[in-house]
């Protein structure tokens, strides 16, 4: 039989630390539970979550098959099928696919998260920190984002860190904004600073 909510019982950090196939075949079968009982009862909140924490643990190896990568992939189509405004496994398949080195297709995750989710300031820092990546050519599309993390959520740190970061690489004539940036960081946030 079915009973959902098998995950709740199993800590992802435990179902996938097993190095070797037993981890990876323990996370599949509990998926697979989960999606058979979300299939047979039209619940699928376990599924999507039990796919979620326990993919992003399993993201943590670095040698994972081919085969499960594409099973991760249906089950991510499934679960946003399911749950199409499910935030975090907007943010699961971004990492994954950075997993992958897939970097556009992650992009373009990344785009689409912050237009579905207006308020997931990690999905709009992300990105931008992908855009620094790419380089120069993409600098102006990463300030933008970071800027309107910084106006939206006066308290996110990682976004006025990154935009401290990318000022200072845009040159010394843009350090004076990004000393006011960092300085507003230690002003918040007293404990953080470096000892």
């Amino acid at each position: 039989g079915f009973s959902g909510g098998l995950s709740q019982w199993l800590n992802p950090e435990l179902v996938v630390s097993n190095l070797g196939m037993f981890g990876i075949e323990r996370f599949t079968a509990i998926v697979s539970h989960e999606l058979r009982y979300a299939e047979h009862s039209g619940d699928a909140y376990f599924f999507v979550r039990t796919l979620r924490n326990h993919g992003k643990q399993l993201l943590k190896r670095r040698d994972l098959p081919v085969p499960l990568l594409a099973q991760l992939e249906g089950w991510i189509e499934q679960a946003l099928h399911w749950a199409p405004l499910e935030e975090h496994t907007w943010t699961f398949w971004a990492d994954m696919l950075a997993w992958q080195g897939r970097h556009d297709a992650q992009a373009w995750v990344l785009s689409e998260a912050a237009r579905l989710f207006p308020d997931d300031e990690p999905s709009r820092v992300e990105l931008a920190r992908l855009l620094i990546r790419r380089g120069e050519a993409h600098w102006d599309e990463a300030e933008g984002w970071l800027r309107q993390v910084v106006e939206r959520h006066p308290d996110n740190e990682p976004s006025r860190v990154e935009l401290a970061r990318l000022l200072i690489r845009r040159g010394e004539a843009h350090w004076d904004e990004a000393e006011g940036w960092l300085r507003q960081v230690v002003e918040r946030h007293p404990d953080n600073e470096p000892s």
